[in-house]
């Protein structure tokens, strides 16, 4: 990775006439029980990028974005059809990957890596392929699922904006999204879709949202070439019009959208780079394709 976002990285996300920043790592498995591993143990930070990234966190702190220092899993590697985590904490993660990524936004896509000293010591770290490995930083395992709503004949989803007061992706739209923890249990990935679709899904009971994990999908998982880490993507089915699924949570999410999923050409519209969160937009094509 000799510059920050390669335009000819194999597997760039290209969808609905844009490219966005981020790349589909390949042979995860389909089954949510298999498509995640955790070992338990603490994951390895570098205290030098940690301690230069500190300055993202206090810019987040002095805009009063939402914030939280809970447990969470991060990137270490993919073996087995796995993503294969350790353990970390939230600020870490914004101290050392967010920060890699906010570096990124500001100084553009087309910066030099001469001028990211984040970004360049993240990428050394990881022995020059922070895509293989995770070593040094800690880059949150993220996911995205998406209800897809199939009681009206034809296919749609909820996805909304991403409330401004928001630490990560603050304004862009987004299906339900959050990390994967290590309070999950043995079972992580699915006991985490759980938690994100009744949190941010209020129209759902936990019994429904455990129904809906049941029959989940995964389709894979994309890697931001932003902030240096993986995101799972999922999707559910449920026997209900978009309509019934009400709104995503109105603490996380400004405005809510139905999106046809039969319908590509509406799906993309206003869903630039700029404004569509790169996990969203691998998990929305992959949606639109599995008709």
């Amino acid at each position: 990775m000799s510059s920050t976002l390669p335009r000819d990285t194999p597997g760039l996300i290209e969808a609905g006439g844009h490219a966005y920043p981020a790349v589909l790592l390949p042979g995860i498995s389909a089954e949510p029980e298999r498509a995640v591993r955790a070992d338990d143990v603490a994951a390895d930070v570098d205290g030098e990028l940690e301690a230069a990234g500190a300055s993202h966190v206090d810019a987040l702190r002095e805009a009063g974005a939402t914030l939280w220092d809970g447990p969470v899993l991060v990137y270490e590697r993919v073996a087995d059809g796995a993503v294969i985590c350790r353990r970390s904490t939230y600020f870490r993660v914004l101290a050392t990957s967010a920060a890699v990524g906010a570096e990124l936004a500001v100084a553009g896509a087309d910066a030099p890596l001469s001028e990211l000293p984040l970004r360049r010591r993240a990428i050394r770290l990881a022995g020059g392929d922070p895509i293989a490995s995770g070593r040094g930083r800690a880059a949150a395992v993220g996911l995205n699922i998406a209800v897809v709503a199939v009681g009206g004949g034809g296919r749609s989803a909820l996805i909304g904006r991403r409330s401004r007061a928001m630490a990560a992706m603050p304004g862009m739209w987004s299906f339900v999204a959050g990390n994967i923890e290590p309070t999950d249990g043995p079972r992580p990935l699915a006991s985490a879709l759980g938690r994100e679709l009744t949190e941010e899904m209020p129209a759902l009971s936990p019994a429904d949202a455990r129904e809906l994990v049941y029959g989940a999908r995964v389709h894979g998982a994309c890697f931001s070439l932003g902030r240096l880490g993986p995101s799972l993507l999922a999707s559910t089915r449920i026997d209900a019009t978009a309509d019934d699924l009400g709104r995503l949570n109105a603490e996380e999410f400004d405005e809510t959208r139905i999106i046809d999923l039969d319908d590509p050409e509406s799906c993309w519209t206003g869903m630039s780079p700029r404004s569509l969160v790169p996990s969203s937009a691998a998990l929305l094509s992959e949606l639109i394709a599995d008709d």
